[in-house]
């Protein structure tokens, strides 16, 4: 039976790694490389289309609370 360990990496404590296994098995589970690219211009792209949609909803949200209440 396999559990995963958050443990902390000795050389650094804000660098946080995911181990799996336990005891003699214990293993690092590598991150994936292609994910590691924050700053890719889809990633840029994606975190604002994100951005617009939250902020988009939450103006149709109050445009039509306002509404309801006869505000507008």
């Amino acid at each position: 039976m396999s559990r995963f360990n958050f443990q902390s990496d000795k050389r650094d404590d804000d660098d946080w790694r995911w181990y799996s296994g336990s005891g003699r098995s214990l293993r690092r589970i590598e991150p994936d490389a292609s994910k590691a690219d924050d700053n890719s211009p889809a990633a840029v792209f994606r975190e604002i289309a994100i951005v617009l949609i939250i902020v988009l909803g939450v103006a149709l949200a109050i445009n039509l609370g306002l509404k309801a209440f006869g505000i507008s």
